[in-house]
């Protein structure tokens, strides 16, 4: 992949032809980074810090009484990407209330990515339309409010819902604004 991430450890597996793990040693220059030697033969973990285009690990080999430089290689350093929040594991369109109701809450997923990471939902906004009015009810963390709940039991066929200005949290200590999830009760 060549590409390391933000506040993640990042798995690095590094050998030399003809010298034992023991024997090689690598450091890394740029993006605040550190390597160290992981559990099992030839692995490492790598953790970057630094939003850079680019940072460099350098592997050498110690040899009897010398150390040999044994080549480096790049990497990008990239911020993990935003999860995607859902609702009843749906992003949007029509959906049954009874599903809404019983979903409880947000919950972020990483969608395509490598890493299997835990971002926790901070706050969000429910919007819906009200007897003409549209009603907005701000929450603390992922889960319904009890308020929420009342509003959702409330809903009716093809209301629509909207759960807005979603916040989450990373294993990176970002918090990340994520997309609208809009919902049409069916």
């Amino acid at each position: 992949m060549n590409v390391f991430y933000i506040g993640v450890d990042n798995p690095v597996s590094i050998s030399v032809p003809g010298a034992s793990n023991e024997q090689v040693q690598a450091s890394i220059v740029g993006g605040g980074g550190s390597i160290v030697r992981a559990a099992g033969n030839g692995l490492w973990t790598v953790k970057v810090t630094t939003p850079t285009t680019d940072c460099k690990v350098n592997v050498s080999a110690k040899m009897g009484a010398t150390t040999k430089t044994m080549g480096s290689m790049t990497f990008r350093v990239k911020r993990v990407p935003n999860p995607v929040a859902y609702v009843a594991n749906v992003t949007g369109g029509p959906i049954a209330k009874g599903t809404l109701v019983a979903a409880g809450g947000i919950i972020p997923k990483m969608d395509n990515f490598d890493f299997e990471l835990l971002y926790n939902i901070t706050s969000y906004t429910l919007t819906m339309n009200k007897a003409g009015d549209l009603v907005s009810e701000p929450v603390v963390g992922g889960r319904y409010s009890a308020k929420v709940t009342q509003m959702l039991n409330g809903a009716t066929r093809g209301q629509r819902i909207y759960f807005e200005d979603i916040k989450a949290k990373g294993p990176d200590g970002t918090t990340r604004s994520l997309g609208t999830i809009a919902l049409k009760i069916n």
